[in-house]
């Protein structure tokens, strides 16, 4: 499939083979016998249906797909429908810093898992003719993808943010400096990738990803939900050695969602799992 999509890439860069080309001789065959028309249909079909055949309709998103989307290209031209594609052509001319958003790539393509990173619209000379509120809102970002999934940080702060490392190697392929920080970040609040706090003077404080404060609300709500339940109880019979210390016929193991910690109390007939901290046990209770 590789080697396909290498030979429609050169096919399409030297202008040999185009829809246009390939609907005209459809044309000519559907004037022909029965035979003809069962041929036309399948080319038809090729065309429209098969992932080679798609490729050729986009020929400008097929010339820059490998690099744009390294290990995804087989899988968009065979998942995505025909229409989606030259909507993704047309963004790719006239607006290419959509597809570094995940958010944008969700709503308007239905993909996730393969925005555009900063190196591959650098690869592909693409920096240079946006306009800079848009190049700078995709360094921002990056950056901020970066800040998050290194750190596990749900909020950024603006002053952690313009830190100038973030626009450095290695975050970046090579140094750049965002200058218009005000309206890059309102162009992605309006494009819904980013959300932000302010504070009382109207100054954004910190900026965050909507999926992830998402994914963290998820969560609080899961852990709410278990507190609220009673506590689960069941039987537990131990009959192996535990670590080098003792060993038990039956005991009382207790989890708590305080301290993490687990406490090990001989001589008990349950297993207790418990929705609330408990105090410190003496010592001589714990393995």
């Amino acid at each position: 499939m590789t080697i396909i999509f290498l030979q429609i890439i050169i096919v399409c860069e030297n202008r040999i083979a185009t829809y246009w080309y390939l609907k005209k001789q459809t044309n000519k065959l559907w004037t022909g016998t029965k035979k003809c028309k069962l041929c036309s249909s399948s080319i038809i079909f090729v065309i429209i249906i098969t992932a080679t055949g798609k490729a050729f309709l986009v020929p400008g998103l097929t010339k820059v797909a490998h690099r744009l989307f390294p290990r995804h290209v087989t899988t968009l031209f065979s998942s995505m429908k025909l229409k989606e594609l030259q909507d993704m052509d047309k963004a790719l001319d006239s607006e290419p810093w959509v597809l570094g958003f995940q958010t944008v790539l969700q709503e308007r393509f239905g993909i996730s898992g393969c925005e555009v990173k900063i190196a591959s619209f650098v690869n592909c000379d693409l920096m240079k003719n946006m306009p800079v509120v848009n190049r700078d809102a995709l360094y921002i970002y990056n950056a901020l993808c970066k800040v998050i999934y290194k750190y596990g940080h749900t909020y950024v702060p603006m002053w952690k943010l313009k830190h100038n490392k973030c626009y450095e190697p290695p975050f970046t392929p090579r140094v750049y400096r965002v200058t218009t920080w005000k309206d890059s970040i309102a162009y992605l609040e309006e494009m819904h990738v980013v959300k932000t706090y302010h504070d009382d003077c109207g100054n954004v404080r910190s900026v965050y990803l909507p999926r992830i404060r998402g994914y963290e609300q998820t969560i609080v709500r899961s852990i709410c939900k278990l507190m609220k339940k009673s506590p689960w109880v069941s039987m537990t019979e131990i009959d192996e050695k535990v670590g080098d210390l003792i060993t038990l016929d039956i005991m009382k193991v207790v989890i708590v969602t305080g301290p993490e910690y687990l406490n090990i109390l001989g001589k008990s007939t349950f297993t207790h799992v418990v929705p609330y901290p408990l105090p410190l046990l003496p010592p001589h209770l714990h393995c």
